[in-house]
């Protein structure tokens, strides 16, 4: 033990070690049937935050330590997953078990580098404001730092740490009202409140540390119940024929791997395929079709026989189709990642372009600058982002089209479902993904978006897993992984144009908890009861307070050029 101040605290190696089991038990809770350690997981690392007061970069770094053991373990699979593509570079084994573990601990230390002013402001509230604000602080600097971490063309999702309650759908609900970052803010809360109870415990003030800890699982399952209550509430609302329309779905899950569709001909095998189990499905009369994304990895747009072909199948089937395929704008040189709308009758309706690309998969930064990352491009050209956020409209639904990372963006069937979409169809190709588990918790997130609008989300995966989902969260139909199937199914059209609190005002909580955060460091930058005031706190304060109010301007801005750039424009044709 190391004393500072008159006060005992953890040393270094105490502090490490607490931390990477905080980051671990996090991790662990992302796995289906422990979900709820994310509500507690978080608080041996807070707890010793409160025991280590005068200590600033002990608590930065043991915060830093904790996010760099979160996002090192969720993204692990990514190791196996960049070496067995490692043909689409011509790498080595070598050179791709290289480039892949750099990738995996560049990736790691960059998301984990957004949680860093966590701890600073940690620091600052515990030792001037105390428990109540420190509790408050952390809830908004953690979620403003998860919304931070998704900004930019290299914004990421994955380890977002409401994402870990996604096999509860219970806890899942409120998200209709205060969306994802909501719930990240009430899970930071809840493990901020059970860090101090247990800090307290540990000095020896047991009924603290008991009263706290009951009120904080007391609290834990308000949240499930009323999650339960709206469940129930919502699914009465689902039964109302007057207020929903019944539209069969087929979902097409050609299963072909890429190596494959880079085979020669193998585009033209791929079509053929997925056209010959479209017609299969037809007997079934179905009023929407969807591929899965790239299901045609190639410009569709600039293929006559295809597109005559889709023509003619849409008009047989009198169904909607939405065909996942490339498409390239002749004007620019510019080629999309993009979902085609074919209206039933024949109409082609236009396209959604991806908005999310994956940095270094889809797009290289640099890459015409520096030779290395020239040499390790998994494509000739790099794809371009789309510019749009808009519904396809076609005949029997109005669509809001996520395309794979797009999924991970709550903005993306947010902005689409407030502009007028009655369904979200998300398309995907997981087949690079290694194992099963970043696959299926890929799919799960389509749980979510469906929550947030309160919409059926039609998820149609190349390898699977391909599923519907009804607005409760509920998976109602789903083919397994790597099965070559097509699954039938419906989903229902609400009548009205519905929107939830969430889709109406969008992340209410950033701004919110922008301003919140910045009337606690400016109340913890005045002299303290002891009548002094810390130069370093407000030189801290001043940056935090720049940087938040930055951010906290850039959010509106964002959001007024998007609806101005993209929502007031005319359908894409």
């Amino acid at each position: 033990m190391v004393e500072y101040g008159g006060r005992y605290s953890l040393d270094w190696r105490y502090a490490i070690a607490i931390a990477i089991v905080s980051g671990v038990a996090v991790a662990l809770s992302f796995f289906a049937g422990i979900w709820w350690w994310s509500l507690f997981a978080l608080s041996p690392v807070l707890a010793l935050v409160c025991s280590t007061k005068s200590n600033l970069k002990l608590t930065v770094f043991a915060i830093w330590l904790c996010a760099l053991t979160i996002h090192a373990l969720l993204n692990m699979p990514l190791v196996p997953t960049i070496i067995s593509v490692r043909s689409i570079v011509h790498l080595s084994p070598f050179a791709a078990a290289f480039l892949s573990i750099l990738a995996w601990l560049g990736l790691a230390a960059t998301q984990s580098a957004f949680f860093v002013p966590v701890g600073v402001v940690s620091y600052l509230l515990i030792n001037r404001l105390g428990a109540i604000w420190f509790v408050l602080g952390c809830a908004c600097s953690w979620t403003l730092f998860e919304w931070v971490r998704s900004l930019g063309i290299m914004g990421y999702q994955w380890g977002c740490i409401a994402y870990a309650l996604l096999p509860s759908l219970e806890l899942l609900q409120p998200a209709e009202f205060i969306g994802i970052y909501g719930l990240c803010f009430l899970i930071v809360a809840i493990n901020g409140a059970f860090a101090i109870s247990l800090e307290r415990a540990l000095k020896g003030n047991w009924l603290f540390g008991i009263c706290g800890g009951a009120l904080c699982i007391a609290f834990a399952l308000g949240w499930f119940c009323f999650g339960g209550w709206l469940i129930e509430r919502r699914t009465k609302q689902l039964q109302d024929d007057k207020a929903w329309r019944s539209l069969p779905v087929a979902i097409i899950q050609g299963n072909i791997s890429w190596r494959e569709k880079q085979s020669p001909n193998g585009v033209e095998r791929a079509f053929e395929l997925h056209s010959a189990m479209t017609e299969a499905s037809v007997k079934h009369h179905p009023k929407v079709i969807a591929w899965a994304e790239t299901a045609i990895p190639a410009p569709l747009n600039e293929w006559d026989k295809a597109m005559s072909a889709l023509k003619l199948l849409s008009e047989r089937s009198y169904a909607d189709m939405l065909i996942g395929a490339v498409e390239s704008e002749q004007s620019s040189g510019k080629v999309y990642n993009a979902c085609y709308g074919v209206a039933s009758g024949g109409k082609f309706m236009g396209t959604y372009r991806k908005l999310r690309l994956v940095p270094f998969g889809e797009f290289v930064p640099l890459r015409n600058r520096i030779k290395l990352l020239e040499r390790i491009a998994a494509h000739e050209r790099d794809f371009s982002h789309g510019e749009r956020v808009e519904p396809l409209r076609l005949h029997n639904i109005s669509a809001a089209v996520a395309i794979c990372f797009d999924s991970l963006f709550p903005w993306v069937t947010r902005l689409q479902v407030k502009g007028g979409a009655n369904a979200i169809v998300i398309i995907t190709n997981d087949e690079w993904f290694w194992g099963s588990w970043m696959a299926k918790h890929h799919a799960a997130v389509a749980k979510l978006r469906a929550i947030e609008c309160r919409l059926y989300v039609i998820r149609a995966a190349n390898s699977g897993v391909s599923c519907i989902v009804d607005p409760v969260g509920r998976i109602v139909a789903e083919l397994p992984l790597r099965q070559r199937r097509t699954m039938h199914g419906a989903v229902c059209i609400p009548d009205k144009h519905l929107m939830t609190v969430y889709v109406r005002f969008g992340d209410l909580i950033i701004p919110c908890a922008s301003l919140l955060l910045i009337a606690l460091l400016l109340a913890s930058s005045l002299p303290s009861s002891r009548g002094r005031s810390s130069l370093s706190g407000l030189l801290v304060l001043s940056h935090l307070c720049a940087g938040f109010g930055g951010q906290l301007v850039n959010s509106f801005l964002s959001a007024e050029f998007i609806r101005q750039k993209f929502l007031s424009r005319p359908p894409n044709s």
